[in-house]
């Protein structure tokens, strides 16, 4: 009976949290773009700006040494930064402090070049588990993986990026893509342009949530609106080596 109550009060507070969306609503999706800034961010904010499509980056503080410019103008151009850590070390493989370090001087220095916290971190290849999750939760940072991934930054497949994503892209995805060279930002811009095509628009992965009533909790993590949504600490994140 105990059991019983538990599952009715889960599956309660589950729909409680879940986004409705009507059969009508606009396709959306959000593009997330790791690895930068990069000597490629220029060709890709280019295109981004000429198609008015906002995007969200995950970038890394060693990178954001090397162009601090660019991040500026990521900012200024309405694209959403978070953080996907210092060194691009996965979390797993560190401790607490370390992590926290990590986290905390990624953000700062995002903050120092935009004007504003950044309060989405990816993490290095997705790799998750619920004390790197708590260490978000503490920094006040939300954990976006995706449920579309072409695995742009293989080069023996970077000419399936389009392809992929078509395949299964659907209302509401977050897909992982790269912000690594001239190649992974052509194929960002195609995507786009094919993605309109078929009707999506975008949006940053922080607005898609709002406008899918989906709150970004600190420790929470998602993949697409409606949620793919876990409770923060509820269960282990996916162990996927990407990103």
């Amino acid at each position: 009976m105990k059991r019983i109550v538990c599952l009715v009060i889960f599956a309660l507070v589950f729909a409680a949290l879940s986004p409705c969306v009507s059969a009508g609503s606009e396709k959306l999706v959000a593009l997330t773009l790791d690895d930068g800034p990069s000597p490629a961010s220029a060709t890709l904010l280019d295109g981004l700006a000429e198609r008015g499509v906002p995007v969200t980056f995950f970038l890394c503080g060693y990178r954001i040494r090397e162009h601090p410019t660019v991040v500026r103008r990521m900012a200024k151009e309405g694209h959403e930064l978070g953080v996907h850590g210092e060194s691009h070390a996965y979390f797993t493989t560190m401790p607490a402090p370390v992590l926290r370090r990590e986290l905390e001087n990624t953000a700062g220095a995002i903050a120092q070049l935009s004007g504003r916290e950044p309060k989405l971190v990816r993490p290095p290849g997705g790799l998750c588990s619920k004390a790197v999750r708590s260490v978000c939760a503490e920094e006040g940072l939300s954990v976006i993986h995706w449920n579309v991934d072409p695995c742009d930054w293989d080069r023996t497949a970077r000419d399936k990026t389009v392809s992929r994503v078509l395949k299964t892209v659907k209302d509401g995805d977050i897909v992982l893509l790269h912000d690594m060279n001239e190649t992974t930002a052509k194929n960002v811009l195609l995507l786009i342009d094919a993605l309109r095509e078929r009707g999506f628009s975008f949006r940053t992965v922080s607005d898609l949530a709002a406008e899918r009533n989906a709150a970004l909790l600190s420790g929470g993590l998602y993949a697409a609106f409606p949620a793919t949504f876990l409770l923060p600490h509820a269960l282990p994140c996916a162990m996927i080596k990407r990103g």
